[in-house]
Formats: structure tokens, C-alpha cells, sequence
């Protein structure tokens, strides 16, 4: 019989979450370039690893919702949820699931009238 070990499943773990910020690191930059052009790519990935590893503490997992808070932190910054207490509000609230969070956080934005918002919603978010 097979035994899988913790530390078996972390590397898996972090293969995937490292394959999913490459992924995105290239989307970015082929989608977003006017956002994104200024970063060198090894400055890009970094950064997109910190909004995911933000995203795993606040309990945001799926690859969509990932995206979405990506792109809005294109637009807010990379320590929106340090800097503006709706952003966090938005992401931490236990009341919604992971999903409802990010609506959340799109329609806070909105409220805030933040600008370049609309450029980075995604359809399924909006």
C-alpha cells in the first residue's frame, strides 16, 4: 500500500501554485501589457505570487477568483488590503463564500469609483 506524505502533497502544492503564476505572469503580460509592461518578468511573478498567497490567507482558491483579485489589485495596488479597509472588509467577511467576496470587492470598487475599474472585471465577476 501507498502512503502519501504531507510534505509529498506540499510540493505538489507548490508546483501547481507556481505553474498557475506563470500561467497567469504570461497572460498578464499579453493581455494587460499597458498594466503590467513596466515589470520585468521575474519582478511580475513575484508579485502575482504575493496576490495569490494573499488570496490563499483570505480563503479565495479558485483560479477565477484568484484572477479577478489579480487584476483589481493591478488597479488598487498590491497592498490594497493593507491600505484600504473596504478592500479587506471585502475579502475577509466569513459571511460569503469565497466568490461572494470578490462581488463584493468589484462592487466596493465601484462604489469608490476607482479608476480603470471597468477595464479589469471579468464578465463572471462584474
Amino acid at each position: 500500500m501507498f502512503r502519501i506524505r504531507e510534505r509529498q502533497l506540499d510540493f505538489w502544492a507548490d508546483k501547481s501554485r507556481r505553474e498557475y503564476v506563470e500561467r497567469i505572469s504570461t497572460w498578464l503580460e499579453a493581455a494587460y501589457p499597458e498594466c503590467v509592461g513596466e515589470m520585468k518578468r521575474d519582478e511580475l511573478t513575484r508579485w502575482v505570487m504575493s496576490v495569490v498567497e494573499k488570496c490563499e490567507g483570505y480563503g479565495v482558491v479558485m483560479e477565477r477568483d484568484v484572477l479577478q483579485v489579480i487584476l483589481l489589485f493591478i488597479v488598487l495596488g498590491e497592498r490594497a488590503d493593507e491600505e484600504k479597509p473596504w478592500v479587506k472588509e471585502a475579502l475577509a467577511d466569513k459571511g460569503l463564500m469565497p466568490k461572494g467576496r470578490v462581488k463584493k470587492l468589484v462592487t466596493r470598487a465601484r462604489e469608490e469609483q476607482i479608476d480603470g475599474i471597468e477595464h479589469v472585471i471579468l464578465k463572471e465577476s462584474a
